[in-house]
């Protein structure tokens, strides 16, 4: 099945239990006939993903599934497709337009900030507690790319470049291939 329709509301599920660390939330869309429907989506900054007002194409299945005593649909999400819209310039009024390097900037600035949160508050290693981290937290809106070299570890190339991949293909919806796709025989550290 597939529908079509203007993102209206994000909500959180009304029973929610959270298994893999993921924020859950229900999207609500309006169709053309003001019909709404809801889907569930999971994910890192899922929220994000979803702008109120954008319009979607839903693509998804109905499954009914045995709760014990009583039976309940569960909708399958296959496949959403994003419209984007550029904006019109009128009057010889351009919009101004992000450049390729300042997209790539905000990326890697997000990308940094997320390991460093994560690191912050999974790792118990002596250099995270105490001043160091509050030097590193106060550091993380002032210079995320500082702040990350504190608490970079061997690899993380790799993990760095899995989150960038993610929030390009989440915001923009675009596939980039991280350097190790592009060149499976180089080694990088």
């Amino acid at each position: 099945m597939e529908l079509r329709g203007k993102i209206i509301a994000i909500q959180d599920p009304p029973f929610s239990e959270d298994w893999s660390g993921m924020e859950e939330v229900e999207v609500v869309i309006e169709l053309d006939d003001s019909r709404k429907f809801v889907f569930p989506d999971t994910g890192n900054h899922i929220r994000a993903r979803y702008p109120i007002g954008k319009t979607l194409t839903v693509k998804f299945d109905i499954d009914a599934i045995d709760m014990g005593e009583i039976w309940t649909n569960r909708i399958i999400v296959h496949n959403i497709v994003k419209e984007y819209q550029l904006p019109k310039a009128s009057n010889n009024n351009l919009f101004k337009q992000n450049t390729v390097e300042e997209i790539w900037q905000d990326v890697q600035r997000e990308a940094y900030m997320i390991i460093v949160k994560e690191r912050l508050q999974h790792d118990t290693r002596p250099s995270f507690r105490g001043a160091d981290r509050e030097w590193i937290e106060s550091l993380l809106d002032e210079d995320p790319e500082a702040a990350y070299e504190k608490v970079q570890l061997l690899g993380d190339i790799h993990y760095l470049d899995n989150i960038k991949k993610k929030i390009i293909k989440e915001r923009y919806d675009i596939d980039w291939k991280t350097p190790s796709e592009r060149y499976p025989g180089v080694l990088r550290d």
